[in-house]
């Protein structure tokens, strides 16, 4: 793959023709004069979204080398190495690269998580397991250990079926009848969540992703905002956006309450 030359970040990589040399000598000057009068000393932004959009994007099918064709450049620094921030310009093409609406139809295996919920939200509307194998393709076994939780990974092809039902039944409850109040009786006792808990952008992160990303969201939430999401969850509602507003308001109250007895 051609490298894109006369970049830091590839005079990082260890690249040390003129091009790059030029460029880091640049940039380290310019840096330079913006530490000695106060500036920031760079216009780099947090790689924490990029990073998850790219993991978003090979979770749907699409490979690491597919990726770094269509950018020109070398991914492999923003999801291997612990590196916070991210070049702007490169932070805006990956960001701008599209999310399949489903996985590739591959056999390559992904994690469940995104499966598992989008199949228990089904179960919460009155659609049995078997209903959801017979509509999706998938067979009852794989749905029965997805929807369970007894798998960590799924094909992506099967993944995919089970993105599409749920794309075509999310706000269609089932008709109500004795089984479908049985099932729906199960799924609350069972605390699975209805499609409206799940934003779009969260529902296929993995779980240490989803409470990064949480955390992430509502530490950014002002004490009004934090205290909405309260009423919400006494309302009952237990999606994890307000679980984890609710956890934050709790922490910052506690770390105040210490403040003042530190006072």
């Amino acid at each position: 793959m051609a490298r894109n030359h006369g970049t830091i970040s590839t005079y990082r990589d260890g690249c040390r023709c003129e091009d790059c040399d030029t460029y880091a000598r640049a940039y380290e000057r310019e840096r330079g004069r913006r530490r000695r009068v106060g500036a920031p000393t760079t216009n780099l932004v947090d790689a924490t979204p990029v990073r998850q959009h790219l993991r978003q994007l090979m979770r749907a099918g699409m490979s690491y080398r597919d990726i770094n064709a269509m950018l020109g450049i070398n991914i492999h620094y923003l999801l291997y190495q612990p590196i916070k921030r991210v070049n702007p310009v490169t932070a805006r093409r990956i960001l701008e690269i599209p999310i399949p609406r489903s996985p590739l139809p591959t056999a390559k295996p992904i994690p469940a998580d995104g499966s598992r919920r989008r199949t228990q939200a089904l179960y919460t509307l009155g659609y049995s397991i078997a209903w959801q194998a017979t509509h999706s393709g998938v067979s009852r076994n794989l749905i029965s250990r997805v929807i369970h939780g007894q798998s960590s990974s799924i094909r992506a092809c099967h993944a995919a079926k089970i993105r599409e039902l749920y794309d075509a039944y999310w706000d269609k409850p089932a008709p109500d009848t004795r089984e479908s109040r049985g099932i729906r009786t199960r799924a609350r006792q069972r605390g699975w969540l209805p499609p409206l808990a799940w934003d779009d952008d969260l529902i296929d992160l993995t779980e240490d992703e989803l409470e990064a990303e949480l955390e992430r969201r509502t530490a950014l939430m002002t004490d009004a905002e934090l205290i909405r999401c309260m009423r919400a969850y006494q309302a009952g509602d237990r999606s994890p956006f307000i679980v984890a507003a609710c956890r934050t308001h709790w922490r910052r109250l506690s770390a105040r309450r210490k403040e003042r007895k530190a006072a």
